[in-house]
C-alpha cells in the first residue's frame, strides 16, 4: 500500500468512525429508547417526589406526588404532561445535519483537507456545548404539570454534569433543594461520551491532515 493508499484509508476509516457515533447518538430520538427520572426532596413540612418516564428523548408522562409531615396525613398527585427535552433534540438534530457532511465527505476524501476537518469540529464543539447550556438544558416544568402546584413553589427540570436534577426553589422555611436523579440515566450519558469521543477523533485528523500538508 502505497503512503496516498494509506492516508485515504486513515481519512476513510476516521470518518466512518464519526459516522457510526454520529448515528448512534441520533438514535436518542428512537421511540425504543426509554428511560425513567426519579427524584427525592424533603424539608420538615413536606416531602418531594417526582417521576418521570421518558422516551425518545420527550418526557411522556410522570407526576408531582407531594406529602405533608404533619400530624395529619395529605397527600397530592399532580400529573405531569408531555414535553420535549429540548438539549437532546437539539443535539440529534444538529448530529444528523453533521452527520449528512460528513458522510458526503467520507465519498470524496480527496476534498478532505483542513478547513473541512476544521469546520467538522467546531460543529461536533457546538453540539458538546449543548450539555452545558441552560437555554436548552433548564426546563421550567410547572407549565407541564396539568394542575397547578402552589404558587411559591417553582421546579425547574435541569441537565448538568452529566447528571439530572430537579430544583426545588420557594419551599417554605427552607432553603433551595437540588435533587439528583436516583435513576440509571447511562443512556444520556453515552450520548456524551460518543460526542466526546468524536471530537477527539477529529482531532486526531487535524494532526494527521496537518503533518500531510507539510510533508507534500
Amino acid at each position: 500500500m502505497s503512503l496516498e493508499e494509506k492516508r485515504h484509508q486513515l481519512t476513510v476509516d476516521t470518518l466512518k468512525e464519526v459516522i457510526d457515533n454520529l448515528t448512534q447518538v441520533m438514535n436518542i430520538r428512537n421511540q425504543d429508547v426509554t428511560y425513567d427520572l426519579y427524584f427525592n426532596a424533603a424539608t420538615i413540612q413536606m416531602n418531594y417526589q417526582i417521576q418521570m418516564n421518558v422516551a425518545a428523548s420527550t418526557i411522556t408522562g410522570g407526576s408531582l406526588i407531594t406529602t405533608s409531615n404533619s400530624t395529619v396525613f395529605q397527600q397530592t398527585i399532580y400529573p405531569i404532561r408531555q414535553f420535549p427535552l429540548i438539549f437532546l433534540h437539539q443535539v440529534a438534530v444538529l448530529s444528523s445535519v453533521l452527520c449528512s457532511e460528513v458522510t458526503y465527505m467520507s465519498n470524496h476524501t480527496d476534498k478532505v483537507d483542513l478547513a473541512v476537518v476544521d469546520k467538522f469540529l467546531e460543529k461536533a464543539n457546538s453540539i458538546s456545548c449543548i450539555f452545558s447550556d441552560p437555554k436548552f438544558t433548564e426546563i421550567d416544568f410547572r407549565q407541564y404539570l396539568i394542575e397547578k402546584i402552589p404558587e411559591h413553589l417553582m421546579t425547574h427540570l435541569e441537565y448538568k454534569d452529566s447528571c439530572f436534577y430537579v430544583r426545588f426553589s420557594g419551599l417554605i422555611g427552607a432553603s433551595d433543594i437540588l435533587a439528583p436523579n436516583v435513576a440509571d440515566c447511562q443512556i444520556v450519558k453515552d450520548v456524551e461520551k460518543k460526542i466526546h469521543h468524536i471530537i477527539k477523533a477529529l482531532k486526531y485528523l487535524r494532526t494527521d491532515v496537518c503533518r500531510w500538508s507539510l510533508d507534500e
